[in-house]
């Protein structure tokens, strides 16, 4: 299998594009940011991707989890988004393929 695009992670902006108004809310957003960078350091590797062999699950794993934590979203809603992303970045077809492998 030839190795495809990887998966880029996109991380909202929310808080962190407004001007913090008080030290207060400046700590607030720096430990959001800590927070966040824990949780890219635990599942995201060096290169953008998810870690985990391609193919394997582990990758989409990663993924669910991370969104988990990140968004605070339930399982179901974290697999939905994680294969909606993985259909972007494998395409349809290849993206099933890795799936009914990752189940094996």
């Amino acid at each position: 299998m030839t190795e495809k695009p990887s998966i880029t992670l996109i991380i909202a902006m929310g808080k962190h594009d407004k001007m913090p108004k008080s030290e207060e809310e400046e700590g607030d957003m720096a430990e959001e940011k800590s927070a966040l960078q824990t949780l890219k350091e635990k599942y995201v590797s060096k290169e953008g991707t998810f870690k985990g062999e391609a193919g394997s699950g582990e990758r989409f794993d990663a993924c669910v989890k991370f969104q988990m934590q990140r968004l605070g979203i339930s399982e179901e809603r974290a697999k939905a988004l994680c294969a909606h992303i993985g259909r972007k970045a494998y395409s349809k077809g290849t993206f099933q393929k890795m799936a009914a492998a990752g189940k094996k």
